[in-house]
């Protein structure tokens, strides 16, 4: 049990100190992390289409084969795309981004004069929430580069300090253990 309980908190120690870094290389650098994103999804995906013809391949039963193999052939090129145009796809990703962002606004500025209609007392906030959003979807779209910029470094911060909160949780459970106050794990 105590070697279960010790390679958990050493795995959650890294995930956490890995977090902090992440967080870091977004904060510092939120071009490189963007990449770094796109070209590990684009490799994942590309992975998952090509383990998908190796299974297809090697198979005999296969459950609606066509479909699998469709899939596999889907996965593999949508990968190779992400690979190569990695900046078209961050751009894309933006531009919809933004478009929802937009499209929320305009249905909470719907929806607060239907909240206004019904006499609600704080309809307005419904209306002041929407102007907000659909201003920062016309922003985000005029110049999506530099939003997804922000948006990397909000999140980048974000991170950071999930992360160094993991990081100070850890170090004071391993302080409370090593001090005996939780001896015993008790599963029901």
């Amino acid at each position: 049990m105590n070697t279960i309980l010790g390679r958990y908190k050493f795995a959650a120690m890294l995930t956490a100190l890995g977090g902090v870094l992440m967080g870091l290389l977004m904060l510092l650098f939120p071009t490189v992390a963007v990449k770094i994103v796109c070209y590990v999804l684009g490799g994942c995906v590309l992975l998952a289409g090509l383990a998908g013809l190796v299974l297809f391949f090697r198979s005999r039963f296969l459950f609606q084969p066509g479909l699998m193999l469709a899939s596999a052939i889907v996965a593999a090129l949508l990968g190779l795309f992400i690979l190569i145009k990695a900046e078209w796809v961050v751009s894309f990703l933006q531009v919809l981004l933004a478009v929802m962002v937009i499209l929320n606004g305009a249905l909470a500025i719907y929806e607060s004069f239907f909240f206004k209609n019904l006499h609600m007392s704080y309809w307005w906030t419904a209306l002041l929430y929407g102007v907000l959003a659909a201003a920062a979807g016309i922003v985000a779209l005029c110049n999506p580069f530099a939003t997804v910029l922000v948006l990397t470094r909000v999140l980048g911060v974000m991170l950071l300090l999930s992360s160094a909160a993991d990081v100070l949780i850890l170090y004071r459970v391993r302080k409370d253990m090593e001090n005996n106050q939780y001896t015993r794990i008790v599963i029901k």
